[in-house]
């Protein structure tokens, strides 16, 4: 097969399964809104081969930590690729373990299903869904550095049971807001909220924005947060009353820092809505010291330490969390401040500074795939072939038969 053709036939290829993936997408969504009679689903179904929704399944949600950062480190078309390479790795998983199917939901969330033909104790169906969950976090941060976690709802069968078993997923996924990253959750293993102690916390947050001060320290702030953090580890309360609270208390900063303070005049939005609780204080405790110390010269000295750092470490795999623990920023601050500094994404900046090298590299011999994968430090040839493509308009095959010309 000439070279032309073999493109043509692996770019018809891709756009089949890409129109299958949204064609999903469109479908589960509407499902689980109970916008789908179960006649019209059962034949959809049947021409998509999903026989397993007859047996015994559950409902599972797969969600993307650090997404904001996500969102600032990416490009639009960077992030569909990784969401499109994310929903393929997911269900290859399930498949590997039996029969499901898994899709792309929305924003940084995945919808799947995992299925089994014989009954299963309560304890065997934990099991399942432990190492299930278990293996598509491993796999997706081994093969696209990309942290998940994932949260399983209760045993169902039939059509008519989905949208109560992706009710369940999600309820179950709430206590996702009070975890780091990389956790698995199921129905067994959920937090116990203490929503009684709302009016106790809000006094801690006026407490504590008493004691914000012009010239509070560095370590007095540490402490005040630490102080919050405590609190709610010991008593937990559900996101949808936590979340406003939070909410409140960065307004509440904003307005006591403002007066005088010529950073105020452009006072960013809070872009709390997919952080953890442990992000929007650290979040919020960045922003405090920033307006503090009026830092506008401490963002030049930080980002040009980032991009110094991201320069001389290129040939490793750069991580978020490593640039800014190495700048002292909590991750979520320092990706919207990257953004906000250079209008181009951390992670957008260090690929295309990986695609340069690659360039670089190529214009001096004829690197192999594995080779030049392994000089820029990106672990995944088809990911890299993506972002390479993106950059270049051409496959790195491509790319070197034109230099050989």
């Amino acid at each position: 097969m000439s070279l032309k053709k073999e493109a043509e036939f692996h770019s018809l290829n891709v756009s089949v399964l890409e129109n299958k993936y949204r064609v999903r997408k469109q479908f589960f969504n509407e499902l689980i809104r109970g916008e789908i009679p179960s006649h019209r689903a059962s034949d959809f179904a049947n021409r998509m081969q999903f026989h397993f929704f007859q047996a015994n399944y559950c409902c599972f949600i797969v969600e993307m930590n650090t997404y904001e950062s996500f969102r600032n480190e990416y490009a639009a078309a960077d992030q569909n690729i990784l969401k499109y390479a994310i929903t393929n790795i997911i269900e290859e998983t399930v498949m590997s373990g039996g029969s499901g199917v898994a899709a792309d939901l929305s924003d940084n969330r995945f919808i799947g299903f995992l299925s089994w033909e014989n009954n299963r104790s309560d304890m065997e169906t934990e099991y399942a869904c432990l190492s299930l969950g278990g293996q598509i976090i491993s796999h997706l941060h081994q093969y696209l550095n990309q942290r998940v976690s994932v949260a399983f709802g209760g045993p169902h069968r039939g059509w008519e049971s989905i949208k109560q078993a992706y009710t369940e997923a999600t309820n179950v996924s709430e206590d996702f807001y009070y975890h780091t990253e990389k956790v698995v959750k199921t129905p067994m293993h959920r937090f116990q909220y203490h929503n009684d102690k709302k009016a106790d916390f809000q006094q801690k947050l006026a407490d504590f924005l008493i004691r914000l001060k012009r010239k509070i320290s560095k370590e007095e702030l540490d402490n005040a947060l630490a102080d919050l953090s405590q609190f709610v580890t010991d008593y937990k309360i559900h996101k949808s009353i936590m979340v406003p609270m939070i909410r409140d208390l960065y307004r509440d900063i904003t307005v006591k820092f403002k007066s005088g303070n010529k950073m105020a005049t452009e006072v960013p939005d809070f872009p709390m809505e997919y952080m953890t609780f442990q992000e929007q204080l650290a979040y919020i405790g960045d922003f405090t010291f920033e307006y503090v110390r009026a830092g506008q010269l401490l963002h030049r000295a930080e980002i040009m330490s980032a991009m110094h750092y991201i320069e001389t470490n290129l040939k490793q795999r750069l991580t978020l969390e490593a640039i800014a623990e190495e700048v002292n920023l909590a991750p979520s601050y320092f990706s919207s401040l990257f953004k906000k500094t250079m209008n181009e994404g951390v992670i957008s900046y260090i690929n295309r500074k990986k695609i340069n090298l690659a360039l670089e590299l190529l214009n001096v011999r004829d690197y192999s795939l594995s080779e030049l994968c392994e000089e820029v430090g990106i672990v995944n040839e088809g990911y890299f072939c993506k972002l390479f493509k993106e950059y270049t308009g051409d496959t790195p095959k491509q790319y070197r038969i034109k230099m050989t010309r």
